[in-house]
């Protein structure tokens, strides 16, 4: 029977002196029924006593638990590369189990549990990736960093300069 439901039991005894069900019930008359509410399979034992000695008799109520399922996991989420300059593409990748659903923000929408997306941010983006189930729900989130690209920039050798006092090699040769 599933947890949370109710059973009856139900007996009738002749030629005795005492009555009792086990476990948990007690003496009892010699006819009757009574709602059991197990949290746990058990086995229920009537014991009926008179001058000639004991009988028993015994039944099982199996009691079946449904359990939910665990929590989603998300196995892996990143983007590669993680920085880009502005006009290219980069590609999200990821892996999540024990999923009904996944969902990844930034318009993207809902997803396969395990899947790829090339997306081209013009700025750098978070990405967040949601998976749920009748549990719950977990979330990761990702950033894409964005660079403009500057055209002939140039550093200038002359900004860093080394004072030859300060470093100095050791001389070579014998």
């Amino acid at each position: 029977m599933p947890l949370g439901s109710t059973a009856t039991l139900h007996w009738n005894v002749s030629n005795a002196t005492s009555i009792t069900i086990d476990p948990g019930i007690g003496p009892v008359s010699s006819v009757g029924s009574m709602p059991i509410l197990p949290v746990t399979s058990t086995i229920y034992t009537i014991t009926a006593t008179n001058s000639l000695g004991s009988v028993m008799a015994a039944t099982q109520i199996i009691v079946i638990s449904s359990m939910p399922p665990d929590m989603p996991v998300i196995n892996s989420f990143f983007a590669s590369p993680a920085i880009v300059v502005k006009g290219n593409s980069t590609t999200l990748s990821w892996s999540v189990s024990n999923a009904a659903t996944v969902q990844i923000n930034q318009g993207i929408g809902t997803v396969a549990a395990n899947g790829i997306k090339t997306v081209a941010p013009t700025t750098s983006t978070a990405y967040t990736l949601t998976a749920t189930n009748p549990s719950g729900w977990v979330s990761q989130t990702i950033t894409v960093s964005v660079f403009t690209y500057i055209p002939g920039f140039k550093l200038d050798p002359g900004i860093m300069k080394i004072d030859p006092d300060i470093f100095k090699l050791p001389p070579s040769g014998p």
